[in-house]
């Protein structure tokens, strides 16, 4: 890249910004490669400095115009944003554009997995080869799953999970999201298998689940998985054991809502109940079910005349 011009928006993106990154996945990259182009045939071969919020507010709008959903919308003016931040943070222009009005975005219902998914999950899981440190591998995705699965606990949190933490029948789950610390009794059919899976483990690997690989090992894996049981699979590496999070709430909130707010750690059930209680397992009525019929008049003789 020439340093006696301000580069356009695509030549800083192609031969600086990407370059500087290659741990960037070839999809992602070009996804954003592909929103430069679409900005770049709008505006003109602009410099970067000369990139205003205006040409930010003017592609949302040509966007919306086109029929795309508010979110896609939201997502590309966010790829476009951070690329003039990292203009800004290498010194090529002097201030990013500020940020336009963000479009409303519509908030999808909770989803969970059946039971009947979960033990597609666990099946599959069941037959994986191989070992993760130690352990083997069948046996550290079955008990991750399961426990998971019993406890609903956020995933990172889980992963943070030592050995003293469990006693044989209970697992202490330490500085969760509001900072406290949550025991969940677990039933023998799920601590069957973390007891397996602690016997394998060496003497100086103080966590239960310890991998070996980086973040984006671990969440791959998971979803390898999950695709390779048939079961629906979401969008989005945190979307992964979110919805077993919201699987075992769902089918504690069809018991009773108390059950699931305590399960959760919320300070009320509507926290619960907005982010992670799928309607389809719980049952949730509608007018259809419960108002009563009225008596109908009888059918009209249509008169043809």
């Amino acid at each position: 890249m020439s340093t006696g011009r301000v580069p356009t928006l695509s030549e800083y993106y192609d031969l600086h910004y990407l370059p500087q990154r290659i741990s960037v996945s070839p999809v992602y990259a070009a996804n954003v490669r592909a929103v430069v182009r679409r900005f770049s045939a709008l505006t003109g071969p602009l410099p970067l400095a000369s990139i205003t919020e205006s040409h930010l507010a003017t592609y949302a709008r040509k966007r919306l115009d086109a029929g795309r959903a508010n979110v896609t919308i939201n997502r590309e003016v966010r790829y476009l944003r951070m690329l003039l931040q990292a203009a800004f943070d290498d010194g090529l222009i002097e201030r990013p554009p500020r940020r336009i009005k963000k479009l409303t975005e519509p908030k999808p219902r909770p989803e969970a997995w059946t039971v009947a998914e979960v033990e597609r999950l666990l099946a599959t899981a069941s037959g994986l080869t191989g070992h993760v440190g130690p352990a083997p591998r069948w046996l550290w995705w079955l008990s991750l799953f399961l426990v998971a699965y019993w406890t609903g606990c956020r995933i990172w949190a889980l992963l943070g999970a030592k050995r003293a933490d469990y006693d044989g029948c209970r697992l202490t789950v330490r500085k969760q999201k509001n900072g406290s610390d949550q025991t969940y009794r677990l039933p023998e059919c799920c601590t069957q298998y973390l007891d397996m899976l602690l016997a394998e483990l060496s003497d100086d690997q103080e966590r239960i689940w310890h991998w070996p690989g980086c973040r984006r090992w671990f969440f791959a894996s998971a979803r390898k998985i999950v695709e390779s049981s048939g079961v629906r699979c979401p969008n989005g590496h945190g979307q992964l054991f979110a919805r077993m999070r919201r699987t075992n709430l769902s089918y504690c909130a069809a018991a009773d809502p108390a059950i699931a707010q305590r399960q959760a750690d919320h300070a009320s059930f509507a926290i619960t109940m907005k982010h992670y209680i799928d309607p389809e397992i719980t049952g949730e009525k509608r007018a259809a079910d419960v108002l009563p019929q009225p008596r109908l008049p009888g059918p009209k003789l249509r008169i043809i005349g």
